[in-house]
């Protein structure tokens, strides 16, 4: 009787120890810089741009002095936007990833899934976009100074044109 307790004691603190084990390698790391602080979308930079430490401090000033900014906004986004279609969106969203879908398939869909919204709530959606446009261009602006002429050609350009209207015809006279 004493043997079968010891035996069933040793198979019990040997699953233990494998199943504690393998609790680390189970972890799933989102993105690529695991557990450091998330940057707001609004204050990224495009992974093909490569920092020295030098540029990376001075980048970090920059968005410290816009983050509180891009955190509000973010924040009002939420407010208009509810959970449950943030939630639809989120997955519809990495479903189109998966599927390997190009970026303007996925604007798409994220445009389509705002129809539930009310038309003040589309409102001011649109306000907060310009608003969040507006504070990626001056950041964008300020990091270029910090940039080499190499690391700016990779960094995005200002769409010229869009959401301007018509242009005037010339006339032949």
């Amino acid at each position: 009787m004493l043997i079968r307790m010891m035996s069933a004691v040793m198979m019990l603190s040997m699953v233990c120890c494998i199943a504690q084990a393998e609790k680390p390698a189970n972890k799933v790391k989102k993105g690529k810089k695991g557990n450091q602080e998330r940057v707001p979308q609004a204050l990224a930079l495009p992974d093909s741009i490569e920092l020295t430490a030098d540029q990376e401090a001075q980048v970090k000033k920059i968005r410290a002095k816009f983050s509180d900014k891009a955190k509000d906004l973010k924040k009002q986004t939420q407010e208009v936007i509810p959970a449950e279609l943030r939630k639809q969106q989120a997955a519809a969203v990495k479903a189109a990833k998966e599927a390997g879908k190009s970026q303007e398939e996925i604007r798409q869909i994220m445009k389509s899934s705002q129809d539930e919204l009310s038309a003040v709530d589309r409102e001011k959606l649109a306000v907060i976009r310009k608003q969040s446009q507006a504070l990626k261009t001056e950041f964008l602006k300020e990091v270029r100074e910090v940039l080499t002429e190499e690391q700016q050609s990779k960094l995005p350009t200002a769409r010229e044109g869009k959401g301007k209207g018509k242009k005037p015809k010339k006339s032949d006279s």
